[in-house]
């Protein structure tokens, strides 16, 4: 009897470093004081909160999925490193 393999990979890479950056810029928002840095966390909060922001998955050929930060979270990081935190 014969048999069929199928081989997937699921590259996490870049939601393991959004998750990192997203964990520095919590514990450096700690320091700072003003309302844009309050708007910021109370984002970060609300990603956690929120189950509809979920990773993208791209389908790469040879059975290669990459599994890409949603789109709220690359925001928050972006807006995080124009206010100089990260």
């Amino acid at each position: 009897m014969a048999g069929v393999g199928v081989e997937t990979v699921v590259e996490t890479d870049m939601i393991t470093d959004a998750v990192q950056d997203l964990a520095s810029i919590q514990r450096a928002l700690a320091t700072r004081h003003g309302e844009a840095f309050r708007l910021l966390e109370r984002r970060i909060i609300g990603l956690l909160d929120d189950t509809s922001s979920r990773p993208r998955i791209h389908i790469l050929a040879g059975g290669v999925f990459v599994a890409q930060p949603s789109p709220e979270t690359t925001a928050i990081i972006r807006d995080a490193r124009a206010l100089g935190v990260s």
